[in-house]
């Protein structure tokens, strides 16, 4: 029976149909994303904006029409960091369920990171202990694990669009602006992240982040999410990638190969947040996964 998880995140609306089988298996069916950015200035006003709603629900009405249309018979919908966040969240779902026929359940940062971690090891063979890396508009997820499921995690509230609106406010990014972000950034991660025993982990990068690092890296004219699967970088690539794209205006980021547009204005922001989790975490190298939240929410029981 094909099912469809819907993952309203701060930056986008992301929807997978697939059929569950036995186990970890998901025989996909179609994935969509649509960046309509509900969490615009929620970090600011810790309210949703009624421009990002209307944005938001049409969408949710699309996705719900296309689950329907390619046979689903259930929809799994959750909200992360901005509804979290945000005071008039119930507004919105009420919206959801009554325009777009959408049930939304706003999860916890333990139960996203729980989620984030059941969908990136589906997709990973061996036994090794993992540390699964998932840097989302509006928070990040750090969730330490193996076989028998997540040990430790810690959801920070550490975002691409929260960061941007907070620090990076003129364009190109000036480099003040940059180096207070990452000395914030530098000290918060260090004083969250110094309990996690990393030693011997391999380190596996989800969602729209990682997967725009991967496909930049790897020069693609546009994000093939098949292509970046099992992409592997180092810090310096990272690094490399946030001193290029720091230095130039928004307009021309929209063009930088292998980034999608509407990412263009918090990319450095995102990747930044890259940079700094792997050196709290005294971690050198990375593997992207296509796998994550949405892929977890398939394979959890109901």
């Amino acid at each position: 029976m094909a099912i469809a998880a819907i993952d309203i995140g701060t930056n986008s609306v992301k929807m997978l149909v697939a059929n569950p089988g036995k186990g970890k298996a998901l025989e996909l069916i179609a994935e969509e994303v649509v960046a309509t950015r509900i969490g615009e200035r929620v970090s600011l006003t810790n309210e949703l904006t009624e421009a990002a709603m209307a944005r938001t629900i049409p969408v949710l009405q699309k996705f719900a029409l296309r689950a329907a249309e390619l046979g689903a018979k259930e929809v799994r919908a959750v909200g992360t960091s901005a509804l979290r966040d945000a005071t008039n969240r119930d507004e919105f779902v009420r919206r959801a369920w009554e325009h777009a026929g959408v049930r939304i359940q706003v999860i916890s940062g333990e139960e996203e990171a729980r989620l984030t971690f059941l969908g990136a090891m589906s997709g990973l063979r061996g036994r090794r202990p993992t540390l699964v890396l998932d840097v989302g508009g509006g928070s990040s997820e750090v969730i330490l694990g193996g076989q028998r499921g997540p040990q430790q995690r810690i959801s920070l509230d550490v975002g691409a669009v929260r960061l941007t609106e907070r620090y990076l406010k003129h364009d190109p990014i000036p480099m003040d602006e940059w180096l207070a972000m990452m000395s914030w950034l530098g000290a918060e991660l260090g004083k969250k992240l110094r309990r996690l025993d990393t030693e011997g982990c391999r380190v596996i990068g989800v969602g729209g982040t990682f997967a725009n690092l991967a496909s930049m890296h790897m020069k693609l004219a546009r994000l093939d999410p098949a292509r970046v699967d099992g992409c592997r970088l180092r810090q310096r690539d990272v690094r490399n990638l946030v001193a290029e794209l720091r230095g130039m205006r928004q307009e021309h980021r929209k063009s930088f190969p292998g980034l999608e547009p509407d990412r263009a204005d918090i990319i450095v922001a995102g990747l930044s947040i890259v940079d700094a989790l792997i050196s709290a975490l005294t971690k050198r190298v990375l593997q992207v996964s296509r796998r994550g939240l949405r892929h977890g929410l398939l394979l959890a029981n109901p």
